[in-house]
């Protein structure tokens, strides 16, 4: 479970890294909206964790931030996500990495550990 949750996190950085949306912290603009899609449909099981986010950063950026879900793979095919994210159709995916291998070389690897990347960092990888 935790390398799911740390799958989407990098996602989400990727998302917002690629679509360019990272230069806008230093125009500091009133309010920002980004766009996520997920491999999950809203509601669905294992999408809980994207609302919890999504709640997670509208809390902590004040309101300033907030994250429009627009739904999942009825929306765009989950193997699909990556390239509209790079296109700038929407700014943030979130999926599993078996779906972006071939955009995002080692990202599997995040799969072969059971530890956070901060536990990771805290026993030197050990």
């Amino acid at each position: 479970m935790k390398n799911i949750k740390f799958g989407v996190v990098i996602l989400f950085v990727l998302g917002i890294l690629v679509s360019g949306t990272a230069g806008w912290a230093a125009e500091t603009p009133a309010n920002i909206e980004l766009t996520m899609i997920g491999a999950y449909a809203r509601g669905a099981p294992s999408g809980w964790y994207m609302e919890k986010f999504i709640e997670r950063v509208e809390e902590r950026s004040g309101g300033h931030l907030t994250i429009r879900w627009v739904g999942g793979p009825e929306v765009i095919e989950p193997a699909d996500q990556a390239e509209a994210v790079m296109r700038g159709i929407i700014n943030m995916a979130a999926g599993v990495f078996s779906y972006y291998g071939d955009i995002l070389p080692g990202a599997e690897a995040f799969d072969m550990t059971d530890y956070s990347p901060s536990e990771l960092r805290e026993n030197g990888g050990q």
